[in-house]
């Protein structure tokens, strides 16, 4: 094998290190050839000749390669920015689009809350309390695109239906719309509610003589008969138009009768309890009355008498005809009046939804019977009569008017005749409105019956306390003197004390007796309301309880 030549040994050396030239000891770096010079590489057989453009075009491959990642960076910087804008102009669309709902809301509370004030406004008009009341529906326009509509409720939602102010209460429900001025397709509503309370200021007109009969406790209201047997009391003023007389069946003897009258004064001033019939004052006419009462009243009973003509009710008093429903204020609503049967074995109470105030009807006579409870108002047209045990009446508390003390109440009975019979016993609290008679019957001395408030009553009776009738009335006054004579230390000072050591004490069983706290009676008459507006109003008056828009 032959040696390699020189050249061939230079030609090697250069394809390895194809930018420099070796020579001598030192090397530097080689001169850039033109696009005509060639290289020479060896190949298996010998030499082949490589073109001198072949780093001229890896050159340009690179900056080819560098100029499309610049379009791509620019190009990714383009997408950047206009997702940016996209998302900018999003951003204030959605802004643009929640100011404006946002505005379109406001429009709707401000219509809410201006309807609230309009209802508001209405109820205190005549317009609103004589004509539909709580089932008015008021709308209204706030320029074009503001509308509102208000509803009414009696009662209170956050009250339970029995508790006593509920009646008197109405809820305002308020609605407002609005809509876009400039998209008609967008809007809103907005709800706002209110509660107000009836403030009362006056009631309905009533009779001729209300007035005037209030200032008493049992009032006569015709020239008729007025007689109380022993033992009974009626305290506070009483008016007696009619003849007056006083236990007139017992005593029978007219010494015993005396005495008898004389020392329930004198237990009195003695510090023992007031068993009189009357502590007065007694107003009556003088002409009509016998003279051994009015002496008896004066100087044995030592009670106050006022003399006046016979002043018999004015023609408006008169008992109502058939009651069907009533309202508590004008535009309220109405409730209808449930019709009794002629015999009551059960008790009545009011319905805080059906009948707030407890009215009850009869078109004829009705029977009570044991252990009745009637909590309201009962009308007959005709006659009561009390056979049962442990009967009571009680009334329903209403609100006064403007100024006015305590509460206010309607008559707990109205009817023509009310008769207690020897088998009852019971309570009258409130007012008794009777348009003829009045009677207690003859009835065992231990029969409790007591009338607290008022009672008015065409003619009135108290009859016997039985057996006192049958007592020997002459010889037990003797043997009262008898004793009393004696001077023992034992000796009773008192015949009425004296008699109840024997079985017939003194203490009335029999009572009428004044309300103990201050009432106001309104006379309940057929078609009118409770309530009305007071004659400086254009309607009534409501205070404002509460209000909210946040539904």
């Amino acid at each position: 094998m032959s040696r390699p030549t020189e050249s061939a040994r230079a030609l090697e050396s250069s394809r390895h290190t194809p930018c420099a030239v070796r020579q001598g000891t030192g090397s530097v770096r080689a001169p850039r050839q033109s696009a005509e010079h060639e290289t020479v590489s060896p190949s298996a057989n010998g030499m082949r000749r490589v073109p001198a453009t072949w780093d001229e075009n890896a050159r340009k491959r690179l900056r080819a390669g560098r100029r499309g990642a610049t379009v791509l960076i620019v190009l990714l910087l383009l997408c950047i920015t206009l997702g940016l804008s996209y998302a900018i102009v999003r951003s204030q669309t959605t802004a643009l689009e929640v100011q404006q709902n946002a505005s379109v809301r406001v429009s709707a509370r401000r219509a809410a809350l201006t309807g609230l004030a309009a209802g508001l406004k209405e109820m205190h008009t005549s317009e609103w309390c004589y004509g539909e009341g709580v089932d008015t529906t008021l709308s209204g326009w706030i320029g074009d695109h503001e509308r509102y509509q208000v509803s009414y409720a009696a009662g209170d939602p956050s009250l339970a239906l029995d508790d006593p102010d509920y009646p008197y209460r109405v809820t305002l429900l308020s609605t407002g719309t609005a809509t876009d001025p400039t998209d008609p397709e967008r809007s809103a509503t907005h709800q706002a509610r209110a509660v107000v309370r009836l403030a009362p200021r006056s009631v309905a007109d009533e009779p001729t003589d209300w007035a005037t009969m209030q200032g008493y406790t049992v009032y006569q209201s015709k020239y008729d008969h007025f007689d109380v047997d022993v033992p009974c009391r009626m305290v506070g003023p009483v008016r007696v138009q009619g003849r007056l007389e006083v236990a007139e069946h017992y005593p029978d003897d007219g010494d015993a009768w005396e005495r008898y009258l004389s020392d329930l004064n004198a237990m009195r001033l003695a510090g023992y309890p007031d068993y009189r019939p009357f502590d007065g004052p007694v107003t009556l006419c003088f002409w009509a009355q016998e003279p051994k009462y009015l002496f008896a009243l004066e100087y044995y009973l030592g009670v106050t008498q006022v003399f006046t003509d016979v002043d018999e009710a004015a023609a408006d008093w008169s008992l109502p005809g058939s009651f069907a429903e009533y309202q508590i204020y004008p535009g309220g609503p109405l409730y209808t009046i449930p019709w009794l049967s002629s015999t009551l074995a059960d008790s009545l109470e009011p319905d805080p939804t059906s009948n707030p105030l407890g009215l009850f009807y009869r078109n004829g006579d009705v029977t009570i019977e044991d252990d009745v409870t009637i909590r309201g108002s009962l009308f007959c047209q005709h006659d009561v009569r009390i056979e049962g045990a442990n009967v009571q009446f009680e009334p329903v508390e209403l609100p006064t008017t403007d100024g006015a003390e305590g509460s206010l109440r309607i008559p707990t009975l109205t009817c023509n005749k009310l008769v207690a019979t020897a088998t009852s016993s019971g309570s009258v609290t409130g007012l008794a409105a009777v348009f003829d008679e009045l009677r207690i019957d003859k009835s065992p001395g231990t029969q409790v019956f007591a009338f607290t408030g008022r009672v008015i009553a065409r003619e009135l009776h108290v009859k016997e306390r039985h057996p006192w009738e049958e007592v020997p009335w002459a010889d037990r006054y003797n043997e009262f003197k008898t004793q009393l004579a004696a001077g023992d230390a034992s000796a009773v000072p008192y015949f009425p004390v004296w008699m109840g050591m024997r079985g017939y004490h003194p203490k009335p069983l029999v009572t009428f007796q004044p309300d103990p706290d201050p009432v106001t009676y309104h006379w309940k008459n057929r078609y009118d309301p409770i309530y009305v507006p007071h004659p400086d109003d254009d309607g009534l008056r409501w205070d404002l309880l509460e209000w909210t828009d946040r539904l």
